[in-house]
C-alpha cells in the first residue's frame, strides 16, 4: 500500500477510514484478530468513546508509517456498515465518488496488483464530465 500510494501521491488522494479495533485485548469483545498485530503483540481495547477512537487511529498511521490523513468512523459503526469493512477491506474510489474497486476481506486476501490496476485505471480516465448525482 505504501509502495503503490508512494508512486501516485500526486495524482490521487489515499486515506485511512478507521472503523474499530482490530487488535482487541483478551477476554473483550472482539470478533477478529488481525495475525499480524497479535505477532507483534499489539492490543488494545475496544474504543469507549470517539476521543479513544481517535487516539486509536493515530496510533495505527504511526506503527504502520502512513503519512495518509485519517478519519473515524462513529461509535455506531456508521462507515462499517455502509461499505461491509470489517475487518479491513480496500477501496478505490473514481472522481465521480463510485467505488471502482474493493479488495477482499482480510489481510491475507489483498492483492497490492489489483489494487494498482484499480488505481491505473481510474487514472487514465483523466478528468471526469460527468454531473453531479
Amino acid at each position: 500500500m505504501k509502495r503503490i500510494s508512494e508512486r501516485f501521491r500526486e495524482q490521487a488522494d489515499f486515506g485511512l477510514v478507521y472503523i474499530r479495533e482490530a487488535h482487541t485485548q483478551a477476554g473483550a469483545e472482539a470478533q477478529w484478530q488481525s495475525t499480524i498485530n497479535e505477532r507483534e503483540g499489539i492490543t488494545l481495547g475496544p474504543a469507549r468513546n470517539l476521543t479513544e477512537k481517535r487516539e486509536h487511529a493515530d496510533f495505527c498511521l504511526r506503527k504502520l508509517d502512513l503519512s495518509w490523513p485519517a478519519v473515524v468512523d462513529t461509535m455506531e459503526g456508521a462507515a462499517e456498515s455502509a461499505y461491509q469493512a470489517w475487518p479491513s477491506r480496500i477501496y478505490v474510489v473514481d472522481r465521480d465518488g463510485r467505488i471502482a474497486f474493493s479488495s477482499r476481506l482480510g489481510e491475507q486476501d489483498f492483492r497490492p496488483s489489483d489494487f494498482e490496476a484499480a488505481v491505473c485505471e481510474i487514472l487514465s480516465r483523466g478528468v471526469s464530465d460527468a454531473r453531479p448525482h
